[in-house]
């Protein structure tokens, strides 16, 4: 809770480690606001060291939106860094528990980001009135020089609502590069989680403009349609 408040107040911590040694519980907060906003990105590097991070609930079902950047919610809000040198990562890390809106590790990544290592057991239940993004690993990706590595998500996702789209995916929602030199890469990840989804939704990801490899990835969860529109990306 502490990191949160001061990445939230505005501190970047760019350049800066952060190793998880124990587990850790979330169990007394009723509704985590979670790592970084609209306003303020987290930069640094997040080890979770194999660790769990248990008892995350959300209840927010809200977005954030300010000059142009959304965030919803999950532990991480909103990761990005500053350039090729100094990367933000969230790596080695195990989290549980409930949230309603909109990933298990993080709602927003942006250029020079790497998630590897990571597995989540977050059951997510979304209701978008209009677009939205559900991940079990992380919401939206946006940006360049992002990667998304060795990732499991085990926690069911359910989209509900009366939304014209939900983009839904067992590792990410939507994902964009920013251009054919600043790409994203998901690679090695794996979907274990029964994903029910009424728009754009894949077993691996939702839904891309463009500007992204996909490798060596599997969805063995079960996908069941509710809704009309389909674009399945693995699986």
């Amino acid at each position: 809770s502490g990191l949160a408040a001061t990445v939230n107040e505005g501190a970047d911590y760019a350049g800066f480690y952060f190793l998880q040694t124990a587990d850790i519980s979330l169990s007394e907060f009723s509704n985590w606001v979670g790592i970084g906003s609209a306003a303020c990105r987290f930069a640094g590097v997040y080890d979770g060291g194999g660790k769990n991070v248990t008892g995350l609930t959300i209840a927010s079902s809200g977005a954030e939106s300010l000059d142009g950047v959304t965030c919803g919610h999950a532990l991480f809000r909103h990761v990005g860094g500053t350039d090729a040198d100094h990367r933000a990562e969230i790596r080695n890390l195990k989290v549980s528990g409930t949230a309603g809106y909109v990933a298990g590790i993080v709602s927003r990544c942006v250029d020079f980001t790497l998630v590897s290592g990571c597995e989540s057991s977050v059951t997510l239940k979304g209701a978008a009135a209009g677009p939205g993004n559900i991940g079990g690993i992380v919401s939206i990706v946006a940006g360049g020089n992002i990667t998304i590595e060795n990732c499991v998500n085990r926690g069911e996702i359910v989209a509900e609502g009366s939304g014209a789209v939900n983009n839904v995916g067992g590792i990410a929602g939507q994902a964009d590069g920013s251009s054919e030199e600043a790409r994203v890469l998901i690679a090695d990840c794996r979907n274990y989680a029964r994903i029910t989804y009424q728009g754009n939704s894949g077993g691996i990801l939702g839904t891309t403009m463009g500007n992204i490899d996909i490798v060596r990835c599997a969805n063995y969860g079960e996908m069941v349609k509710t809704g009309t529109t389909v674009v399945r990306i693995g699986g």
